[in-house]
């Protein structure tokens, strides 16, 4: 099994302008920045604490390694970074953007990691589908028929039926997007769920049930990731993105 090695250098992070984040109090004022994403105890905070206090960068860089079978320097970082992807205004919020290197390959690597708590993953790829064209009916303006025409066309040879669609995460749909567009060559979702006493068991399950659920319908393949349904390989085209979810626990 692919294991990680040290880094060259310490891993780091720079801000949505560029410029580098050189403390924990700088990383917290980037959050924050990001008003419509920053929950507080959560999102920022959270991230922060996996990293600085958990080794998180070298849990995701092992984990990354395990799938890739080659070890993975994990070199530059950005909280809160949008990804925009399509023709029409799409755009994939990664709580954390983390770029690096296979170390035998030298090829490169993307991890967007999405950080949960008790939160659902919202509405079906249908149901979004519906609501958008009952606002065109209405006379609003909305481009999100097209968006999800194109993805589906971009992942299905034959787009899918309205009952799978309404089994399939509309949030998933665009998670799998704003990692690819990335357009490194080897990609990473990483989806860490902060499991705590108070949260709801219930919807902490039929999170990681609609996760399954997705990569079963787009045909990705279970790597067995400790147990099944836990890491998946979906081939889109000529590349291959690696999904990770995995719970971690955070007392707060």
């Amino acid at each position: 099994m692919a294991k990680y090695y040290n880094r060259p250098e310490p891993l780091s992070f720079t801000n949505l302008d560029g410029d580098r984040i050189t403390s924990w109090v700088e990383w917290e004022e980037t959050y924050h920045d990001i008003p419509r994403h920053y929950v507080a105890d959560r999102d920022g905070d959270s991230v922060g604490e996996f990293i600085k206090e958990c080794g998180g960068d070298k849990i995701l860089a092992d984990r990354a390694a395990m799938l890739l079978k080659e070890p993975v320097f994990v070199q530059e970082s950005t909280p809160g970074l949008d990804v925009p992807f399509g023709s029409y205004g799409g755009s994939r919020h990664h709580d954390l953007a983390i770029y690096g290197r296979g170390e035998d390959s030298g090829k490169s690597v993307f991890i967007g990691v999405e950080t949960r708590f008790d939160e659902p993953f919202g509405d079906s790829v249908q149901d979004v589908h519906d609501s958008a064209m009952a606002q065109r009916a209405a006379g609003v303006a909305t481009d999100t028929p097209d968006r999800l025409d194109e993805l589906l066309g971009r992942y299905f040879k034959t787009r899918p039926d309205a009952e799978t669609l309404s089994k399939m995460n509309d949030q998933l749909l665009s998670a799998v997007a704003g990692t690819l567009e990335v357009g490194a060559a080897l990609s990473v979702l990483y989806i860490i769920v902060f499991r705590t006493p108070r949260h709801e068991s219930k919807v902490l399950e039929q999170n990681h049930r609609d996760f399954r659920t997705f990569m079963q319908l787009t045909g990705a393949t279970d790597e067995g990731y400790g147990n099944p349904g836990w890491a998946y390989k979906m081939s889109v085209g000529d590349k291959d993105l690696y999904c990770i979810y995995e719970y971690f626990d955070y007392d707060t």
